[in-house]
């Protein structure tokens, strides 16, 4: 039952469209081969074309890593090369789109401007973490607060608990933006929450990825919550025709409630963030969130209306739901610290790769240690030269991954990566309860990251995500207990260990090369 249920389910006949569009592509090329006189002069033109890529290529502003892969599949296939690459290589917006994307994105600042007393505060507090949080609102627009509480999660059933609670309290709104959702305990309760809610006359606005969801939810599922009285949207709808387009996902999880709370981190809406309900497979499912309680909240229901409004491409105002919050203490009388919201992903809505240099500034600044938790580690030159160069001016680097997969050829790909960090005094670590989905980064005790963005080219390249920087808040000092908590379960990985054999070799070279545009 389960097996006919997969069969004909929408992730596997969209799956079977679009393997029969390649397919028929590859086999058209072929053909063309063989029936036509003329294709020699056609690969010829191709080749030509294919040099003016790869010239092109060479002078773009863009990660080395990105572009040797398609300057090897042009130059190496002609044909198909130059095709793939025209069709995939970038989303090719209408000016239309690109300028009303921009001005939703741009107009933030008329919504939460920066204050200048919190930025001097931080300024003359730290200037290594005034530049983080000054790179941070020039990508992002969006401020550094110093009136926010925060309150650490280290497991999905803490979070889930802390959610419901939140959200019986909305008086205003409620928007929750995931990547997955799945029928079962968690969302099942969630989801009676919100038609409570609803009945009470709260705004419910709800956005999942539609790839995201893909296997766990009907293809109607949007227009059954918009009867409920949700306005839900489907982010980047999938439809079975080869795009680049759904190559960038809504990978973001968060919630915000009234303008005042937010929630944000790596658990989605789905049993196995809350260890409900699952197989053993992957052991303990280990994930984290955050709770924002003040000013920083609003910067979380900007980002949220962004993307709403980006989708729906509507421009409404957010004024609205951008109520004042009462003040919950200053940084300098009450230690809260400084908060920052940020996004993440993809031109034309963002114009630079803001969570890789966000992470890159922390641990090229990191004196004493950098600590990480993710569940993928499948890093570009850039980063994994500025995680070896930290080891090697004696700051402690750690990073933990897990000891039990959820995608083998993935996992593959993360141990792949262990040798040249462990070889420059990296210390890797596996969590042997299971899987580790903690998206974590802290330094020196003094500024970290939590939110939805893994070590991989899909997080820093393709998706869109969100994280929530902070300095000299008090539950840096949870993060790190948490930390050490983790690492007490789990074991280092020696550099003999860290060794492939010559298959693996093989195999790894392949998906090295590929892995930017996977």
């Amino acid at each position: 039952m389960k097996f006919l249920r997969f069969l004909f389910g929408r992730f596997f006949i969209i799956t079977l469209l679009v393997i029969v569009q390649a397919a028929a592509f590859v086999l058209a090329i072929v053909y063309l081969d063989r029936v036509t006189p003329y294709y020699y002069y056609i690969n010829a033109g191709f080749s030509a074309l294919g040099v003016l890529i790869v010239l092109v290529l060479v002078n773009r502003r863009i990660n080395p890593n990105y572009i040797v892969p398609w300057i090897v599949i042009v130059l190496i296939f002609p044909v198909v090369g130059v095709v793939v690459y025209l069709m995939f290589s970038q989303n090719r917006l209408s000016r239309s789109q690109k300028k009303r994307y921009r001005k939703i994105f741009d107009s933030v600042t008329d919504y939460v401007p920066q204050s200048q007393s919190v930025a001097d505060k931080l300024n003359k507090t730290d200037r290594d973490m005034y530049g983080q949080s000054r790179y941070l609102l020039s990508a992002n627009k969006l401020p550094v607060y110093d009136d926010t509480q925060c309150r650490y999660y280290p497991t999905g059933e803490e979070f889930f608990a802390a959610l419901k609670d939140e959200l019986k309290k909305a008086r205003k709104y409620i928007f929750m933006e995931y990547f997955v959702i799945k029928k079962g305990v968690m969302w099942d309760s969630v989801l009676k929450i919100l038609m409570q809610k609803v009945n009470e006359g709260v705004e419910v606005r709800f956005m999942y990825d539609d790839i995201g969801s893909i296997s766990t939810v009907s293809s109607n599922y949007c227009k059954k919550l918009r009867k409920l009285g949700i306005k839900c949207v489907k982010f980047n709808k999938f439809l079975p025709v080869i795009s680049a387009v759904h190559n960038n996902r809504d990978h973001r999880k968060m919630t915000v409630i009234d303008g005042k709370v937010g929630f944000m981190g790596g658990a989605n809406l789905s049993d196995e963030y809350i260890n409900v309900g699952i197989s053993k497979k992957c052991g303990y499912w280990k994930d984290s969130a955050i709770k924002l309680t003040g000013g920083a909240a609003r910067s979380m229901a900007v980002m949220f209306l962004q993307m709403y409004n980006a989708q729906t491409k509507s421009r409404e105002d957010f004024a609205p739901y951008l109520s004042e919050v009462s003040n919950v203490g200053t940084g300098g009388e009450s230690g809260h610290g400084f908060i920052q919201p940020f996004g993440d992903g993809p031109m034309p809505l963002y114009l630079e790769k803001v969570s890789q240099t966000a992470i890159l500034n922390m641990i090229n600044q990191a004196e004493n240690y950098v600590y990480i938790t993710t569940p993928y580690l499948i890093v570009d030159f850039q980063l994994m030269d500025a995680i070896k160069r930290a080891a090697k001016r004696g700051v402690d680097a750690t990073i933990i991954t897990p000891h039990i997969p959820d995608k083998r050829i993935i996992f593959l790909m993360t141990r792949s990566s262990y040798r040249p960090l462990i070889q420059a005094g990296v210390k890797i670590y596996e969590y042997l309860p299971g899987f580790i989905h903690s998206k974590n980064f802290l330094a020196d005790d003094k500024a970290a990251i939590v939110g939805t963005i893994n070590m991989d080219y899909r997080s820093l390249v393709h998706h869109f995500e969100c994280g929530v920087w902070m300095h000299g808040v008090p539950c840096i000092s949870d993060i790190k207990k948490d930390f050490a908590a983790i690492l007490s379960v789990s074991r280092r990985v020696s550099d003999e260990e860290s060794r492939l054999n010559p298959f693996q070799k093989a195999f790894r070279v392949v998906l090295e090369l590929f892995a930017p545009l996977l």
